[in-house]
């Protein structure tokens, strides 16, 4: 095979090749003599068939077809497609890639995916339903990134939270459509992933973390509704050493939590109720407990310094609802208390003791009414107490007292308040059958928190402790 002479046919190569570029440059230049304002109806429709979404576009458009052939459109704004009812945020810049071979008129441009950059995102809580629908039902989209935005949650017209550097990747095929959001969420690094398995009876998977919290949760909904237009599916909950897993039912802004089961270090449970979104935020749940493991929790508390003791008590005050707790058996060193039984309410920060019924074993019962208030400075549990001793004789050998000293303190009522964060008493009334005089009141006050209260949490769950301060009350 005799050797080409590329030398001899290099002009013809070059021009070539000059030709094929000219041609392409001229073909990727097409889009810069379009007048994309009198079409901005056009491309916002284009938009809305490509991704799904409703815009508004109040800025300039430019073409670039370096790196890649793009429209450049500044401030943009985000609407949803219900007849334009709600308004989703503001785009300082969209940019839509355009398929080479969509070049030619403005009339069959097309795009292949969407960058949104430097947007403010509203979500609003009270329009959960508008959100659930347009997402679940309505959304179809080419892939989709946004970047450094912000995602701002209201409630009406009150702002709730951000997610602030707020980074979105959306991406859907033949098997699977897949959303990651990342950014900063109260302090913390959040990541959403939300994932459709297609051809799936259980086929979307939201997932949530924050990262130092330690937090994580797993939500699998149904890939359809039934005749009650109702959701159906399950949800794992990790924060820390807790974990919840649950099925649920979601109709009518509200979920049905049933066959939950609750575990970590104090205890183990099943959970089931109501948690209600609309037309505010509360819930009537009930937490069954098999054992409670007192001796991990008195470890705990009795490790609290000051600032955590007041964090250890605070709520909330967005968390409003019921919770029926019932706990089954109490693992102790001194099996004094067996069981319990309580109503607790959650109201703007503060917990509602409605019923707290202690089992105390042979002895007999405690019926606890009060509330807890958390100030930001103190925590106080005011509170009411009912004791009825059923069985003196155990009750004396529990608390080691002489038999010469038997009083007889059956039915015996005591109110006041205790600060939670500086561990202090203040007793108002104590009545054995009988009013107790002030004078009475004021040394057996001195004397909790002498013994009861001297060295915090560890001193007033010690049963030492408390069989002294029985001890010195009824032999005196």
């Amino acid at each position: 095979m005799p050797d080409i002479d590329f030398k001899r046919y290099k002009p013809f190569l070059i021009y070539v090749i000059g030709f094929i570029s000219f041609v392409i440059l001229i073909y990727l230049s097409i889009p810069s003599f379009f007048n994309y304002t009198k079409h901005k109806d056009e491309l916002e429709r284009k938009i809305f068939e490509n991704f799904s979404l409703k815009t508004s576009i109040q800025g300039k458009i430019k073409y670039k077809f370096l790196p890649y052939p793009s429209l450049e459109i500044e401030e943009v704004n985000l609407k949803g497609s219900e007849n334009n009812k709600f308004f989703l945020g503001s785009i300082d810049k969209v940019i839509l890639k355009i398929p080479f071979k969509h070049l030619v008129s403005i009339k069959k441009i097309n795009f292949s995916n969407l960058e949104i950059k430097k947007a403010k995102i509203r979500i609003d809580l009270d329009q959960f339903e508008y959100y659930k629908n347009f997402f679940y039902e309505n959304f179809k989209s080419k892939p989709i990134k946004f970047s450094n935005s912000q995602i701002n949650f209201y409630d009406k017209d009150k702002h709730i939270a951000s997610i602030d550097e707020a980074y979105l990747n959306y991406l859907n095929d033949i098997t699977v459509e897949k959303t990651v959001l990342k950014g900063n969420f109260l302090g913390d690094r959040i990541v959403v992933k939300l994932q459709n398995r297609k051809n799936r009876d259980l086929n979307k998977t939201l997932s949530i973390k924050l990262r130092n919290l330690g937090l994580s949760s797993v939500i699998n909904l149904s890939g359809n509704k039934n005749l009650d237009d109702q959701l159906l599916g399950n949800f794992k909950l990790n924060f820390k050493d807790h974990a919840v897993i649950s099925n649920f039912i979601y109709k009518n802004k509200s979920i049905e939590i049933n066959g939950g089961k609750v575990k970590n270090n104090f205890f183990n449970g099943k959970i089931y109720g109501i948690v209600n979104f609309y037309p505010f935020f509360d819930f009537n749940l009930n937490l069954d407990i098999r054992v409670l493991n007192f001796i991990n929790i008195y470890k705990k508390l009795s490790d609290l310094n000051e600032e955590s003791k007041s964090d250890f008590f605070s709520i909330n005050r967005k968390i409003n609802g019921i919770l029926n707790l019932n706990i089954d058996k109490i693992n102790s060193t001194t099996n004094l208390i067996n069981s319990i039984e309580s109503e607790l309410e959650f109201i703007n920060g503060n917990i509602f003791f409605h019923k707290f019924l202690l089992n105390l074993y042979k002895i007999g019962a405690s019926d606890i009414t009060g509330n807890l208030v958390n100030d930001g400075k103190n925590v106080n549990f005011n509170f009411k107490q009912n004791i009825y001793i059923d069985n003196l004789k155990y009750f004396y050998r529990k608390f080691d007292i002489p038999k010469k000293e038997y009083i007889n303190p059956q039915n015996l009522f005591v109110s006041g308040r205790i600060n939670l964060k500086s561990m202090n008493i203040h007793i108002d009334e104590i009545d054995f059958e009988k009013k107790v005089e002030k004078e009475e009141i004021n040394f057996i006050e001195e004397n909790f928190n002498l013994i009861l209260l001297d060295e915090g949490y560890k001193t007033f769950f010690d049963f030492i402790k408390l069989k002294e301060f029985v001890n010195l009350v009824l032999t005196k």
